[in-house]
């Protein structure tokens, strides 16, 4: 199944102040490690239907090449722009990918969504997880961050097939 670990953070309280979204800032982006995940949730604008609930991950080598490999996460660390300092937003994310088609649902797709929150000045990351032999498709892969419609942040990275062998290349005839 697929992940798609997006700063689904337990939060304590809500702002009650008007809340304005201004832009978003990628702060680091890469390879990042899951530390503590509670979970799947729903999300229907997926291929699976559901999304990891990763609380606390960590940047692991900063870098837009990817190797597509079973349990690797990538993304992006992404602090929203606005006020007040802190207000909670419901966000929206987007990965767009090659086309991958989930054997078990039988869905098709090159663009996974999901909402969730973040609050403004606080940087979270937003992440895809390779969990599935039918994922690892190389080629351009871009995780967004929306409000309104509107694209606030983005980065593309470059999926490559990971080695299948560690064995060193034989030298071919002249």
């Amino acid at each position: 199944m697929k992940t798609l670990a997006a700063i689904f953070l337990i939060l304590a309280c809500a702002s009650a102040h008007a809340q304005k979204v201004t832009g978003a800032e990628v702060v680091e982006y890469g390879i990042i490690k899951k530390i503590i995940s509670q979970g799947l949730l729903a999300a229907p604008k997926t291929l699976t239907g559901k999304t990891n609930n990763a609380i606390v991950d960590e940047l692991v080598q900063s870098t837009t090449t990817i190797k597509a490999s079973i349990g690797t996460t990538f993304g992006i660390f992404v602090k929203l722009l606005g006020e007040p300092e802190g207000a909670v937003v419901t966000s929206h994310f987007r990965c767009i990918h090659p086309k991958l088609t989930d054997p078990v649902s039988g869905h098709t797709g090159e663009t996974e969504e999901w909402e969730g929150p973040l609050r403004v000045g606080v940087a979270r990351y937003v992440s895809y997880t390779f969990d599935n032999e039918w994922e690892l498709v190389p080629g351009k892969w871009t995780i967004q961050v929306l409000d309104s419609g509107k694209i606030l942040a983005e980065k593309t990275f470059e999926v490559i097939a990971a080695s299948t062998s560690n064995q060193p290349m034989k030298p071919t005839a002249p």
